[in-house]
């Protein structure tokens, strides 16, 4: 972890301008005096929002089988090699706590940052986004460093828990929404809403549907800590907003003549392809399981994981080529001629991605109804409706953002898998549509298939680890030697308390 401070602290000065006192050593007296809060907030979510590779983009992907490898598959079959989180901490968690660290020093915050926006909404909006960045850390690794990590004084910073972190997530996002004024001005450097306070407002309540849910294991019962924020969410919600509705979404909006590039296209295609096990869910092929052992074989059975029997349109998005079959997924030898990959709608170089959507709110508040944490007499409709309007949403939404209308052929397959509901249950239903509607975010839909179990995805056969699908990525190779004792307090956290792949982080135990 040592490396992430002295990289950071290097980075403050080239990038940002520290603008603490450090006398005349190493002053370059031509540099900026100041932090740019508008600069720096973009820069973080850009930066965010542009991680690529194996490690920050394509290995959740391959572990909740939205796709398949066909040349260096190791990913795909769950090799236990280190991982990495540095460019998560560095200008990019670094860059928000820089601006929180201002923000909240309301006696000597500058007034021309006020050019940038209302402090408190600077605060807010930063606020937020380190939240969900660090979810994604913490949901990829367990406990790592959260504290300490971002103090530039603590070379060696403690691993907080995995439940203290999520507590104080939940915690900042209520405090940075509630402090967030809509009649005051939003934030300048904001390349998701362009400012827009109320949006985010709404986002906020959104977001903790998310970190409450992800709880459900720990804290299953309506009475508790999880059900009893989820719940808050809801009536703040139902007071100032959430992202109930496709132009409330929030996407990341590419722009390659100013660097702001899709973190796809940089991946290279050829060695990427969609797993059969999906593709065979989009077209609503037959359940099979267990999968086939034979790769011949599975070429022309089917191995669809989900209970869903009904074409689904948005493979009309998803899929280059939307009458191909996938790759089958998990096997060493595997062949992409005349399968079908992602399509160029999502792959090319200035699309849109999501980061927060309609659907997959309507889905979080249907399975907070399922779960028995709320139910209609807060919500003013049944968990069916609420299920119906998300696959409706997740068509529209894709339909505007992506150029192609399938909203036509929504209130079909809607209403085949309110058919389902009836066989397979709400439980299995909603997280099914969440894998569905999530795609390709993957760091989102393997957090929510450890936690539910659903689709019943079968482990690759030609594995490299024991056999199991990978429940988190291992810590970077450099913690051992130079954060030994945060690295201990990170396998502690773990079941078992090895630092391997298939150990569970503590939401999933």
């Amino acid at each position: 972890m040592k490396k992430i401070v002295l990289i950071l602290i290097s980075s403050l000065f080239i990038i940002t301008a520290c603008n603490k006192d450090f006398g005349d050593k190493n002053v370059n007296p031509n540099g900026a005096s100041e932090i740019n809060p508008a600069s720096m907030l973009s820069g973080a979510v850009m930066r965010f929002g542009t991680l690529t590779g194996r490690e920050y983009l394509a290995k959740p992907v391959l572990y909740v089988q939205y796709m398949s490898q066909v040349t260096y598959t190791d990913e795909m079959l769950y090799n236990e090699a280190p991982s990495t989180w540095y460019r998560y901490y560095i200008q990019t968690l670094s860059n928000l706590q820089t601006i929180i660290n201002a923000a909240n020093d309301a006696e000597n915050w500058p007034a021309d940052y006020n050019a940038f926006g209302a402090r408190e909404n600077q605060l807010g909006v930063a606020m937020i986004m380190k939240a969900v960045i660090f979810k994604q850390v913490t949901d990829a690794f367990g406990n790592v460093p959260y504290s300490e990590a971002l103090n530039e004084e603590i070379s060696t910073p403690a691993y907080d828990s995995q439940e203290k972190i999520y507590k104080s997530l939940i915690e900042d996002v209520k405090t940075a929404r509630d402090m967030m004024d809509a009649s005051k001005a939003g934030p300048t450097g904001d390349p998701i809403y362009l400012g827009d306070v109320t949006k985010w407002k709404k986002f906020a309540n959104s977001f903790l549907l998310t970190l409450t849910l992800q709880l459900s294991k720990q804290y299953p019962g309506a009475a508790d800590y999880a059900a009893t924020e989820f719940k808050k969410a809801v009536v703040n919600g139902a007071q100032n907003g959430a992202i109930l509705e496709v132009a409330d979404e929030a996407w990341f909006s590419y722009d390659p003549a100013h660097f702001y590039n899709n973190p796809w296209n940089a991946m290279r295609p050829t060695d990427y392809f969609l797993a059969k096990e999906f593709t065979d869910a989009l077209h609503g092929y037959p359940m099979v399981t267990p999968k086939p052992d034979n790769l011949d074989m599975a070429d022309t059975v089917s191995v669809n994981p989900t209970s869903n029997t009904t074409p689904d349109a948005r493979r009309l998005i998803y899929m280059d080529e939307p009458d191909a079959d996938g790759v089958p997924y998990g096997y060493e030898g595997g062949s992409g001629a005349g399968k079908a990959s992602m399509s160029g709608l999502i792959w090319g170089t200035d699309p849109q991605l999501p980061l927060m959507t309609s659907a997959y709110t309507l889905l979080n508040i249907a399975e907070g109804m399922a779960l028995g944490w709320i139910d209609e007499t807060m919500t003013g409709y049944p968990v069916q409706d609420i299920i119906y309007g998300a696959i409706l949403n997740s068509y529209q939404s894709l339909s505007e953002h992506y150029g192609v209308d399938i909203t036509a052929e929504a209130p079909a397959y809607a209403g085949a898998r309110l058919v389902d509901l009836g066989t397979y249950g709400a439980t299995q239903i909603i997280a099914e549509e969440k894998w569905f509607a999530l795609f390709p975010k993957g760091f989102e839909a393997w957090a929510e298939w450890r936690r539910t179990g659903f689709p019943t995805l079968t482990p690759a056969k030609d594995y490299q680890n024991n056999g199991q699908i990978a429940r988190r990525l291992v810590y970077p190779s450099e913690e051992a030697g130079l954060n030994p004792n945060g690295y201990e307090q990170g396998k502690q956290g773990l079941t078992p308390q090895t630092d391997n792949n298939t150990s569970k982080v503590w939401w999933d135990k």
